[in-house]
């Protein structure tokens, strides 16, 4: 899990959290959306000179590069694309599960987009992945929606929510400055010595979902969640 997980296990340690637990269910989130990335792009990312469905599994269904540079979706096709959805839905319902060890200020945001990537892993399922001729995306107001829904149901106290958080202690009470630019860079990260500043990171995420939103699932992703 070399990109998606960590950027959620970077997001854990600064908003802070209950349980070790809760790594084990960042990653698992970080590796439902990059599934997810992985079947809605797979003809983009081929045309790019990427194939990043491992080649076992492509041997196992019978579907070759071959085909998939050709663009043929057939059963074996089919089949492939339908355990990778299987394998990341069940990504999805172990992920959702950090949330209740999160702060609800904290939770926000890893709430809002695992549903939107959840939501477009629906989308590819009902249109029995047809993922070769068209991008699968979602509509400005449906992530609208989508996110304030999510967003608002975020502030309710979730089943097991009984203490704060954990703050991470490699990490001391002082101000977290992220220079902007246009990926999540770990090395952009200032720590501020000035005591009693309280962690202002979370914005960092907030900021990277609000570019999230601004773009269309049918844009180029966003770095930080590729």
């Amino acid at each position: 899990y070399r990109v998606a997980s960590v950027v959620g296990l970077i997001c854990l340690q600064i908003f802070g959290y209950k349980d070790d637990e809760a790594r084990e269910y960042a990653v698992d989130l970080g590796l439902a959306m990059q599934l997810t990335n992985i079947i809605r792009d797979v003809r983009e990312d081929f045309n790019m000179g990427r194939i990043y469905l491992p080649q076992d599994e492509m041997a196992r269904f019978g579907y070759t590069e071959d085909d998939l540079k050709y663009g043929v979706r057939n059963q074996a096709f089919h089949d492939l694309m339908k355990f990778q959805a299987d394998r990341a839905r069940e990504y999805f319902d172990k992920g959702f599960k950090l949330l209740p060890y999160l702060s609800r200020r904290s939770r926000a945001c890893p709430a809002v987009l695992g549903a939107l990537y959840s939501k477009v892993l629906d989308r590819i399922e009902a249109s029995d992945y047809d993922v070769l001729e068209s991008r699968v995306s979602l509509s400005k107001a449906e992530k609208i929606s989508i996110t304030a829904k999510t967003w608002l149901g975020s502030m309710l106290i979730l089943p097991f929510e009984t203490s704060p958080p954990r703050p991470c202690p490699s990490i001391p009470t002082t101000a977290i400055d992220f220079t902007p630019g246009p990926t999540f860079d770990v090395k952009a990260i200032r720590v501020s010595k000035t005591p009693g500043v309280p962690v202002t990171a979370p914005r960092t995420a907030l900021q990277n979902l609000w570019v999230l939103l601004r773009r269309p699932f049918s844009e180029t992703p966003v770095n930080v969640l590729d």
